[in-house]
C-alpha cells in the first residue's frame, strides 16, 4: 500500500511540474492558432469549429511539453528544414482523434 501511495504522489508531482510551465505570450499563441487555422482544407468550412478545437488542443499540449525557447528553436528548425518532427505530428494526430 505504501508503494502505491509513493507512485501516486510521484505521478501527481510530475503532473503539476508539467502544468507549471508559463503559457506562451499572447502574440505567440495567437500566431500559432492563426497559422494552424490557415491549414483548414478548402471545402471544410463546416468543420471550422472542430478544426479550431484541434488547433487549441495542439497549442495546449505543445505549451505543456516545450518552453517558449524550445518552441522557438523547434519552429526555426522546422522552417529551415521544411519538416515537422514526429512528436509534433503525434500531438496533431491525438488532438484530431479526440476532436480537439
Amino acid at each position: 500500500m505504501l508503494n502505491l501511495r509513493r507512485v501516486a504522489l510521484a505521478a501527481l508531482a510530475v503532473l503539476f511540474a508539467c502544468r507549471s510551465r508559463e503559457a506562451y505570450p499572447p502574440e505567440v499563441a495567437d500566431q500559432f492558432l492563426v497559422s494552424c487555422m490557415a491549414k483548414l482544407p478548402a471545402g471544410q468550412e463546416r468543420q471550422r469549429d472542430a478544426f479550431a478545437a484541434s488547433c487549441r488542443c495542439m497549442l495546449d499540449r505543445i505549451q505543456e511539453q516545450y518552453s517558449l525557447e524550445q518552441f522557438n528553436a523547434l519552429e526555426a528548425r522546422m522552417s529551415a528544414a521544411n519538416t515537422v518532427p514526429d512528436d509534433l505530428l503525434q500531438i496533431a494526430a491525438q488532438c484530431r482523434a479526440k476532436g480537439g
